[in-house]
């Protein structure tokens, strides 16, 4: 195979991989969400704090969201 052969291979691989990764996301169920706790920040206006234990299927995504404030996160089971 020649160098200038291997470019049409590997971008199919990636335009596979990609297309596989949507399906496997597309299958996954949503996340379980239990709200714990919700307060606003003592002493910082406009920021909130919240505890939130999230169960999560793999290969399940999230939708972009914001926050009035940081977020920390645990895994507790998974990676």
């Amino acid at each position: 195979m020649t160098m200038r052969a291997w470019p049409l291979p590997l971008v199919i691989g990636i335009v596979i991989g990609g297309l596989g990764l949507q399906l496997v996301q597309a299958q996954a169920p949503p996340p379980k969400v239990t709200r714990l706790l919700q307060a606003d920040l003592t002493g910082v206006p406009g920021k909130e704090v919240f505890m939130t234990v999230l169960d999560v299927q793999p290969g399940a995504g999230f939708d972009a969201h914001f926050h009035h404030g940081d977020e920390f996160v645990f895994v507790i089971e998974g990676s």
